[in-house]
């Protein structure tokens, strides 16, 4: 439960920041009569990331995850939408795939079902996959800076049992290697809705993923 609150203080925190400045930087800019044109049609694409990313699982919120499975890696794959052109806000829809081995001793018949709630690859090695849907918002520098924070928060929506859910919050760092390209580091912490209530019942790991993010618009028709 402290973990909870110490992402919501930090959420609620940052928040109050771009909130001020998500519109500011598009609303101000004077364009000269020549490119007024070529702006206009700019402003009809429709900016894109994809996002591929590497990584593992670190731990739990609840612990019943962590005190039975080891961390192991874990991939995603993900495609957000752009809301401003200062890239401030966005939704991103991103799917993760992990796993991992048991630790020594874990499965038994009084734990028997548990296990069922996964994918099972072997005896005692198991995966699952899940699809999150979450808003993002995105942190302006005072000065230029090719680094910049996101936090995020969402749901854990569609998986192949229906246990494996719960909410999606995190946060990143990012770095700008060119006008298209970025890395970014990003801890998602997925919060399954049932891992507070009894032993046993948590199915969801925390994420850490480097991210490699490619930019692009869709043009719209004239």
């Amino acid at each position: 439960m402290k973990t909870i609150k110490n992402i919501s203080v930090l959420i609620l925190f940052f928040l109050s920041v771009p909130f001020c400045q998500a519109f500011e930087n598009d609303s101000t800019k004077v364009y000269p009569k020549d490119s007024l044109q070529n702006q206009q049609k700019k402003s009809k694409g429709l900016d894109l990331v994809l996002i591929c990313g590497l990584g593992m699982t670190t731990g739990s919120t609840w612990q019943d995850w962590n005190s039975t499975f080891t961390n192991g890696p874990t991939i995603c794959l993900g495609l957000e939408v752009l809301f401003t052109k200062a890239h401030i806000f966005s939704i991103l829809a991103y799917g993760h795939y992990w796993a991992t081995l048991t630790k020594p001793n874990q499965i038994n018949d009084y734990n028997k079902s548990y296990f069922n709630q996964f994918i099972k690859l072997s005896e005692n090695k198991f995966s699952q996959y899940g699809i999150s849907l979450v808003a993002k918002c995105y942190f302006i520098s005072l000065a230029k800076s090719k680094v910049r924070i996101n936090l995020h928060g969402g749901f854990l929506l569609l998986s192949s049992d229906r246990t494996y859910s719960g909410f999606d919050l995190g946060l990143g760092l990012n770095y700008q290697l060119t006008e298209n390209f970025n890395l970014s580091l990003s801890e998602s912490f997925l919060i399954n809705y049932n891992g507070a209530m009894s032993v046993y019942a948590e199915t969801t790991p925390n994420l850490l993923l480097l991210n490699l993010n490619y930019k692009f618009r869709l043009i719209g028709q004239n």
